[in-house]
């Protein structure tokens, strides 16, 4: 994203997040009744979006906006979907940070200027977009991408929402894409004339062992040795979960307590995301401790 980004004025990137009109407060129609339904509605939101935003700058005489955009689906605490948008277009962004600079000095606090207004609320909302969503000039380029790059580890807040781990979309349908961009405006991915790296997988056995191999025939003599590392690198993080397994094992078993095990976070079934169903009750004994019991010993 960088690279796309590189040749282009900085102070033309703005940021535009997309929250849904779940209720249908603004559209009148209650279009979803999960958030699995509503990731599939994205992409129409959003091509709807981009042509009324188009159709809006050819209507202000500006530059229409082209490929030069990227955007990524993330996850609220709900578990509904929201996307962020990083579109180029220096009149759009002259526009925001005026609009920014009215807000404020109406007496607006800096994070309710941020809010979509006057046409760009008009074309968020037809879009079938909620108002709860903001759009603003970015303070600079690369804080604008590492928003949209902060699941991968490239910073840690900016602009804009503060970033939570939680964010990453993991009740996504199956082999959802995740990040967008306009056509060819991504550079094309580069491979490593030195590195390389294997699906791995690992397997039982018949004889009782466990065995980790690379998923797919590796015919290349100098690739072999980078295999052979990934597979013993993941043979000891394997080695090492049933260690820890067997460990707490042995102790819910000297103790007389139940192990508590953590739900996983989404259920398939030939590529097909099955549901959570009611949570488990707690029950007393999932507890580490007993306190009584501890007092008593203390007290003897």
């Amino acid at each position: 994203m960088t690279e796309a980004f590189a040749p282009l004025d900085a102070s033309g990137a703005c940021l535009i997040v997309l929250t849904l009109d779940r209720y249908g407060t603004y559209s009148g129609e209650k279009r979803w009744q999960n958030a699995q339904e509503a990731y599939k509605d994205l992409s129409k939101l959003s091509n709807d979006m981009m042509k009324r935003l188009r159709k809006w700058m050819k209507s202000m005489g500006w530059t229409v906006l082209e490929n030069q955009w990227v955007a990524t689906v993330e996850m609220h605490k709900s578990g509904w979907p929201h996307v962020n948008f990083v579109v180029w277009s220096p009149e759009l962004a002259a526009w925001l940070a005026e609009e920014k600079r009215q807000k404020l000095s109406d007496g607006m606090t800096a994070d309710a200027s941020r809010y979509v207004s006057r046409q760009l609320a008009d074309i968020v909302t037809a879009a079938g977009w909620g108002l709860m969503s903001t759009a603003e000039r970015a303070n600079s380029r690369e804080e604008t991408l590492g928003y949209i790059c902060k699941l991968a580890g490239k910073v840690d807040e900016s602009i804009g929402e503060i970033s939570k781990l939680t964010q990453l979309p993991t009740n996504a349908p199956f082999r959802f894409r995740r990040i967008r961009s306009g056509v060819a405006f991504l550079p094309k991915r580069k491979k490593s004339a030195v590195m390389t790296g294997t699906l791995v997988r690992r397997q039982n056995s018949n004889d009782g062992t466990r065995d980790v191999l690379p998923i797919h025939d590796i015919k290349k003599l100098d690739v072999i040795p980078v295999a052979e590392s990934c597979c013993a690198h993941e043979e000891h993080i394997w080695l090492n979960e049933l260690e820890t397994a067997h460990r707490c094992a042995r102790q819910v078993k000297q103790f007389g307590m139940r192990a508590v095990e953590v739900p996983a976070v989404t259920r398939w079934f030939k590529f097909q995301r099955l549901p959570q169903g009611p949570p488990r009750k707690p029950h007393a004994t999932d507890q580490l401790f007993e306190p009584a019991t501890i007092l008593s010993q203390s007290a003897a």
